[in-house]
């Protein structure tokens, strides 16, 4: 499968989520790998190794030519076992992926099992309770689906600040940190701190999250 043009303009390194893996990880294993621009930086800023998952095999032979991958595999997730089943890691990464897929829950249960004792979850999940979702819906019944964005017609899953924390909980995995994606005008940002966070859910993009698994 190859990637959309909306997938080759959309992919970037991914400096939000690199900033959460420990400095103390060895192993990474990033989801939704696209061409490897956050792969790269993973490398290059932590050295440790770098495994890559994706489902377009375009993608992963323009994630090989960044020579940064520990080990490239297409697969799609829900379907077909994990290549790297045999490999303890550290720390992964899920960079918009979640929302895309038929049942996030039993994902994430199941690679929970992959990582090692106190090993790190970081995930980039689109908000819909952003005001531009949520205003069209209420004030002129509109949910119209977009190429990119939170309404992005390939999202299968939408989510809450609430559901996200009760989707990391049920894989037993606790949150170290929900970070809020705020893109709304000055304006708004200035009225949100004015009220003491009132608007913060309304208008926070997307949330970070950093989950980790219990030492026991």
């Amino acid at each position: 499968m190859k990637p959309t043009l909306k997938y080759l303009s959309a992919s970037r390194p991914r400096h939000e989520l690199v900033k959460h893996i420990p400095l103390d990880c060895r192993n990474v294993l990033e989801v939704g790998c696209g061409l490897g621009l956050t792969g790269e930086m993973i490398k290059n800023e932590l050295g440790c190794q770098v495994f890559g998952i994706d489902v377009s095999d375009d993608a992963i032979e323009h994630a090989r030519e960044k020579n940064c991958y520990t080990a490239l595999a297409c697969v799609n997730i829900e379907e077909d076992d994990s290549p790297f089943d045999s490999q303890a890691f550290d720390c992964i990464l899920y960079p918009d992926v979640l929302e895309h897929l038929v049942d996030p829950w039993s994902l994430l249960a199941k690679h929970t099992t992959l990582l090692n004792p106190g090993g790190t979850i970081i995930a980039s999940i689109p908000n819909v309770r952003h005001f531009s979702a949520l205003f069209p819906l209420l004030f002129r019944g509109k949910w119209q689906y977009q190429e990119m964005g939170i309404l992005d017609s390939s999202h299968l899953r939408f989510f809450t600040r609430h559901s996200i924390i009760e989707l990391f909980e049920k894989s037993n995995l606790e949150i170290a940190c929900l970070e809020n994606k705020l893109l709304a005008k000055k304006k708004i940002k200035k009225l949100n701190r004015w009220t003491r966070g009132v608007f913060k859910d309304f208008i926070t993009l997307q949330y970070i999250v950093v989950a980790r698994k219990h030492l026991k």
